[in-house]
């Protein structure tokens, strides 16, 4: 029996490969997309546990009391805590943002990449970015507002090493910053003792039952919500008592200064307290006061810096979201031709079958070298497909997407357990097909087998019955119509197989342009604005007048005075608290610095009286339409809020309302507090950016290069996927059209010997062939342009991050690529079938019994 299936694969070596090539295919994207992602948690995971991140951090805007400390040791489930500080800063002569952290000992803990960390007050360990720019040695001096300028003991540093951050892990966007442009570029870590007082800002915290468990699973998101709402709830009474306890020792401070000198002017502050409200003048220590203390309570994915690590959740995400949809579709395509090819290969060997058991070969030994047959191509197949799809895929995958962490590249595993299912799924694809296929036909005694199988019969057509247009058709349209009905098998094989390869490439190219079209739609046609600067409360005039200098200097184009207020939002079924930006104008509309347009027209909205305007995810997130309600918490009150309209946005949170409106719901009216700064070169934002931070009246400057970055982040893991995806369903579209093509060939052989025989010349009897696969591959590509669309709105709308929206047009090149692809195919195999014609021996060919 050997001998016989290595004759079977021989023979039939074309079909064997195209086997092997779609079960490769189907189990290398299978196991492909789902390793990569899971690759990258286990990868993070380790990473994580390995510096041990923390878990939640709780800030104090004002510093974290003793009282405060106590409180967060005791909170429930507490294992660890560790206390810090830090300060964002900026290069000196430069627009650069560092953050400076005192060196942590036990959580969140710093990867050493060069040299040591440092250990005497005078030293300091750069991120690793920076590198290039110094070398361990060198000095590196800081400059400071005057608000930070009490926070560390000198500006100048010898750097000792270069380390990577467990909070901060990507490489080209780092957070926002309170100091320089107003975006971070890098951190540092100084020795605890560097800072003059010894007032810890954040607190960062682990928990036991959160020890070894997923970071990015179901089970540690809803355990880390359950203690994030228990934390807030335990400091969300403390700011009274940390008034009192700052003014108190303020007013110490200042009695004791006072008594020893008569002096200036008097400026009292502590590390972390802030400036007080006396502004530099002597004043009776009852006046004296410290701003209102915000506790804040931040996950790892939601702390300040922590854009990277949701980004690599999101690509993890994403990347398994995409494993959950393409390879299925990949798979019922490449089974429906497999099945479509051992269904031939059984017929043609029902002869051989027959002679077999005139010999005495029992059913199942004729049966066993069909399923040899079906076996070794199917594990060859999975065995090239388990490998590629264990190593090349996720290798391309994660090389590509993590080459802005920094992390290291994950280790490459088999996943055992996705393994096992591709190889099931392609040897049954291979092997339960032939079962079937052999007991019905083989059942038959061998005198049966050896007579040669009817062909189909030909029958009257539904095309038939329409006589107006049946008597118009020619001889060979007449011929090509009853042949595609009298071969309904082959006739849904090449539709479903073209409307698969169609749909997956046009979801694949569809997808490519929705990513590649949020940039340009959110921030060039919505929002034109380049910069958000946000006015301290407590301006001076002095402060207002160098701030309307740099609005009305010729590197600022336009400008609006606005009220934005942030607040976060727990929405259910969403795994991360929103950050919601709400703006509020006393004018019509945000207009020309923000298009708010209606998604469907495209129409510019103008501000609704009793309502707000929200932007079209967060609509979807919170499950409401125009006309309906939701509640709002901000600042540990709920309101109530009417949608009036919905406006189309692609990144972020947004929620536009009038002034009026504003003051009907919050009870008070919104002073506008900061600005929208168009910048004349979009080169220039930064530099502009840094002007305003850089003014004592600014409490904080943002600006879209952040948020853009995000987006390519996002739009990077997906291009990245459709590009691998694309190429298999470019990959799957020449085979499945290969191996009908063949099948239709060989079937019809003794077909076209005889209308050769009667006269017809080469390229008429290819199209007298062709011309049904032609019809077939037309229809297919029309139904899979629709199932294509079908299938990028599910994709776009399954793996979305929860503050992106995809858009969701597909460009026009990605309806024509797939269509092209498809007929650029079917033109080379019209040139195959061409050739095969002319090579065709007809006296052979009529011989022989189908």
């Amino acid at each position: 029996m050997g001998k016989v299936t290595r004759r079977l694969i021989k023979k039939s070596l074309g079909r064997f490969l195209s086997i092997v090539l779609l079960t490769m295919l189907g189990s290398m994207t299978l196991i492909g997309l789902k390793s990569a992602g899971q690759d990258i948690n286990r990868s993070a995971n380790e990473y994580f546990e390995r510096l041990s991140t923390m878990d939640l951090a709780v800030i104090g805007s004002q510093g974290l009391g003793a009282a405060d400390e106590e409180e967060i040791r005791e909170a429930p489930g507490v294992s660890e805590v560790e206390f810090g500080n830090f300060v964002d800063t900026g290069l000196a002569n430069s627009s650069s943002a560092i953050r400076i952290y005192s060196a942590p000992r036990k959580l969140s803990k710093f990867e050493v990449v060069r040299g040591r960390m440092p250990s005497r007050e005078d030293e300091i360990a750069l991120t690793d970015r920076y590198r290039g720019k110094y070398k361990i040695g060198d000095i590196v001096e800081f400059s400071e507002k005057s608000d930070n300028l009490m926070q560390l003991k000198r500006h100048a540093y010898k750097i000792t090493g270069f380390i990577n951050s467990s909070e901060i892990i990507a490489d080209n966007t780092l957070g926002p910053a309170n100091a320089g442009s107003g975006a971070l570029s890098g951190y540092a870590v100084v020795v605890k003792s560097a800072f003059k007082q010894n007032v810890p800002v954040i607190a960062r915290i682990r928990f036991k039952d959160l020890k070894d468990v997923d970071r990015f699973g179901d089970s540690y998101t809803d355990k880390l919500k359950k203690h994030s709402k228990e934390l807030e709830k335990l400091v969300s009474d403390n700011a009274p008592a940390r008034k009192v306890e700052l003014e108190r020792k303020l007013r110490a401070e200042y009695e004791w200064r006072l008594t020893r000198s008569n002096t200036s002017g008097f400026y009292a502050g502590q590390t972390n307290i802030g400036k007080n409200h006396l502004n530099g003048k002597v004043a009776h220590p009852s006046k004296l006061s410290v701003p209102e203390p915000e506790y804040h309570v931040y996950t790892f994915r939601t702390m300040p810096g922590s854009d990277g690590v949701k980004m690599l959740r999101n690509m993890s995400f994403g990347i398994g979201k995409v494993g959950n949809v393409f390879p299925v579709v990949l798979y019922l395509v490449a089974a429906l031709v497999t099945v479509a090819n051992m269904t031939r290969f059984v017929y043609e060997e029902r002869i051989n079958a027959g002679v077999m058991k005139a010999l005495g070969y029992t059913e199942h030994d004729v049966t066993k070298q069909f399923v040899t047959f079906g076996l070794c191509s199917g594990g060859i197949g999975s065995f090239l497909g388990v490998l590629l799809g264990t190593y090349g895929i996720p290798y391309i995958l994660c090389s590509s997407l993590m080459a802005n962490m920094t992390m290291p590249i994950p280790a490459l595993k088999f996943n055992w357990t996705i393994v096992v299912i591709a190889v099931l799924l392609s040897l049954s694809c291979t092997v339960m097909p032939v079962l079937a296929i052999v007991h019905r036909e083989f059942k038959a005694n061998a005198a049966q087998l050896l007579l040669p199988k009817p062909p189909s019969s030909s029958s009257r057509i539904l095309l038939e019955r329409v006589k107006f247009i049946w008597k118009r058709m020619s001889f060979i349209q007449k011929v090509t119509a009853r042949n595609i009905f009298r071969y309904k098998q082959r006739m849904l094989m090449t539709i479903f197989g073209v409307i698969g390869s169609v749909a997956l490439l046009c979801a694949g190219l569809g997808i490519s342009s929705s990513v590649n079209d949020i940039e340009g739609r959110q921030f060039g046609d919505l929002i034109k604005y380049d910069v958000v600067v946000t006015k301290s409360d407590e301006i001076t005039n002095d402060e207002q007048i160098k701030f309307d200098k740099i609005l009305k200097s010729s590197s600022v184009t336009r400008y609006e005075d606005v009220y934005i207020k942030q607040v976060s939002q727990q929405i259910k079924g969403v795994d991360d608290e929103q950050d919601i930006t709400i703006m509020a104008t006393s004018k019509k509309s945000f207009a020309p610095l923000i298009d708010i347009k209606t998604k469907a027209l495209h129409k510019s909205i103008t501000l609704p009286k009793n309502g707000v305007v929200i932007t079209e995810k967060l609509a979807k997130l919170l499950g409401v339409s125009k006309g309906d309600t939701f509640n709002l918490n901000d600042g540990g009150k709920t309101y109530t809020v009417r949608v009036s309209e919905i406006a189309e946005m692609y990144a972020g949170h947004y929620m536009f309302v009038s002034d009026d409106y504003y003051s009907q719901i919050w009870g008070e009216t919104p002073a506008a507090n900061s600005y929208l700064v168009k910048v004349n070169e979009k080169s220039d934002i930064a530099n502009v950016a840094s002007k305003f931070m850089n003014l004592e009246g600014v409490k904080g400057v943002a600006h879209n290069l952040n948020i853009i970055e995000q987006v390519r982040g996002v739009s990077k893991s997906l291009l990245t996927v459709m590009f691998v995806l694309t190429i298999m369903s470019t990959l799957l579209a020449i085979v499945i059209l290969y191996n009908l093509t063949n099948i239709n060939m060989v079937e019809r052989i003794r077909e076209i010997s005889t209308v050769k025989v009667l006269g017809f010349l080469n390229k008429e009897a290819t199209m007298y062939l062709y011309r049904e696969t032609i019809v077939l591959s037309i229809i297919g590509i029309g139904l899979g342009l629709i199932s294509g669309k079908i299938l990028h709105d599910f994709i776009i709308a399954y793996v979305a991050p929860s503050h992106v929206m995809f858009t969701p047009n597909i460009e026009i090149w990605g309806y024509i690529v797939p269509s092209g692809a498809v007929i650029g195919i079917l033109f080379v195999l019209c040139v195959y079938v061409n050739r095969m014609i002319r090579k065709l021996n007809m006296l052979d060919a009529l011989k022989s019994v189908d």
